[in-house]
């Protein structure tokens, strides 16, 4: 009996903590797209544009390549957060800048994540309508911040993030 109910414990933790990412639109249903952006070059450069959140939930980015992954969005208005990943030299060490936005997310669109950094550590995010790749959608500024366990950083837009990982 009492290995029954440890056994169905674990069973409803699993099953709990897997449902606190954000649940994306089955294949059928109306979403739109956005499609995040990874550069990298031979001079240690890398940038990695990412969504990190819809509605206060994670975006779950495993089984994926971490590179141009496709992250479908139910439609409507969204509270997003957006994380800019990058390394401006083998030296430096990896920084990361939040962007915190509401958008007003249309089906059967696609939207492309991109942007700059500056070796000054200025952050620019582009979100582009691959409808209209010319003219930027949303465009939001911040400065990235060295990644450094357990350190709590603002979010431009609003808020803090605490970059989790090992001390």
């Amino acid at each position: 009996m009492l290995r029954t109910i440890v056994l169905l414990t674990s069973l409803i933790m699993f099953l709990s903590s897997c449902a606190t990412f954000y649940n994306t639109p089955a294949s059928g249903e109306p979403a739109a797209t956005f499609v995040e952006k990874v550069d990298k070059n031979s001079l240690g450069q890398n940038r990695t544009f990412s969504l990190a959140e819809i509605d206060g939930k994670p975006v779950s980015h495993m089984l994926t390549s971490n590179d141009n992954n496709a992250i479908r969005v139910q439609p409507g208005t969204r509270r997003m957060l957006f994380r800019v990943d990058y390394r401006n030299d083998f030296i430096d060490g990896q920084f990361r800048a939040y962007f915190g936005l509401e958008l007003n997310v249309e089906a059967g669109k696609r939207y492309q994540l991109g942007g700059t950094v500056s070796q000054r550590h200025d952050v620019v995010i582009t979100l582009t309508d691959l409808a209209k790749p010319d003219t930027p959608w949303v465009q939001a500024t911040g400065v990235g911040r060295a990644v450094v366990p357990g350190a709590t950083i603002g979010v431009a837009g609003g808020g803090f993030v605490t970059i989790q990982g090992k001390e």
